[in-house]
């Protein structure tokens, strides 16, 4: 249920040099009156010596695994899940059904092969130290009848006219034969129509004042899923696929088929989240956090769906944050104690 991040090229990152030490402050100015100041100092230094993330504050380098230790000891206390969420640096609150799910992942993570375990911990961590905008971190909606009705006409034509193509590999979560029709062919007014309704949608659903404050930072599709397909959970790019909505155009499998679950094992409540998404309805989620999915076998025709991708105003998490995040004993087959 995992994306890769760094692959191969990570072993590379760790040849990286240490980070050099700089005196204490209160060694050069002495005195028991800077010490109300010396945190200040201290900030200042880091910001004007290196750049780091706005968020969370970690080094924008990938580091050796000494040095990320000791970032990760500095900025997370050394402690698994990291106490607090970004943004914002909120305490660390999780649902025990949340919990369980994340100690199941951890455990399997463990298990891994040196190859696929780092990119694992990169997932864990995103999902753990990640503020979320919602309650439960979902909900599923309807699109407008009327511009639902107008998309799928054009769709129908296109299928009449056979202008799909074949989809390339995108990654080893996604098991199927997949075709594609590009979400560009709706014309520009109708694609912008599709886009702010789904933002309206989408801030409505956050308690977001200003829908125009989400950026959209990524619209794909559409895609079809032949039969045979499964979709393993995962999260997506922390840095740009924050609040995302699924849009299902049309599924075409017998009445008799089991239906084609979207949704997760359990939500940030604990609870299972599974959506039978049907034509014309949506599917928000909280995509950088909550690990998503179809695992059940897709039995029909083709489930064709969009995906629509925004980023919120306040979030300025990025791949360092969640590097510096992976807790220090990851290699480990078991938790060890940390060092508070």
């Amino acid at each position: 249920f995992w994306l890769k991040f760094c692959g191969s090229g990570w072993s590379q990152h760790l040849q990286s040099p240490l980070l050099l030490e700089r005196s204490s402050p209160k060694m050069v100015l002495g005195g028991s009156i800077w010490a109300s100041v010396l945190p200040v100092i201290q900030v200042a230094w880091v910001s004007d010596a290196m750049d780091v993330t706005p968020s969370v504050g970690s080094p924008r380098r990938y580091p050796g695994e000494e040095e990320r230790q000791t970032w990760n000891r500095r900025l997370h206390q050394g402690r698994w899940p990291p106490p607090f969420t970004y943004p914002g640096k909120q305490p660390q609150r999780e649902a025990p059904g949340w919990q369980r799910l994340m100690k199941t992942y951890e455990a399997e993570a463990r298990a891994l092969d040196h190859e696929w375990k780092w990119d694992r911990w990169l997932e864990l961590a995103q999902m753990r130290m990640t503020s979320n905008y919602s309650i439960t971190g979902w909900k599923s909606t309807t699109l407008d009848e009327g511009l639902q009705k107008e998309i799928k006409q054009r769709w129908h034509d296109a299928l009449k006219k056979k202008k799909l193509y074949s989809e390339g590999e995108i990654g080893f979560y996604v098991e199927g034969k997949r075709q594609f029709w590009s979400i560009q062919s709706l014309g520009d007014k109708l694609y912008q129509r599709l886009v702010q309704e789904v933002r309206d949608k989408i801030a409505e659903w956050v308690g977001i004042t200003d829908s125009s404050s989400l950026e959209t930072t990524s619209v794909y599709g559409f895609r079809s899923y032949l039969n045979g397909s499964t979709l393993k959970p995962h999260v997506d790019v922390i840095t740009t696929h924050v609040l995302s909505a699924v849009y299902c155009l049309e599924v075409r499998q017998s009445q008799e088929a089991n239906p084609w679950y979207i949704g997760a094992e359990v939500d940030f409540t604990g609870e299972p989240a599974w959506v039978d998404l049907r034509d014309g309805q949506l599917f928000l989620y909280e995509s950088a956090k909550l690990p998503h999915g179809r695992p059940t076998v897709f039995n029909g025709k083709r489930y064709t769906a969009a995906f629509l991708h925004f980023r919120p105003p306040d979030w300025g998490l990025e791949n360092y944050d969640r590097v510096y995040a992976v807790p220090v004993d990851y290699t480990s087959a078991t938790p060890q104690a940390y060092e508070l």
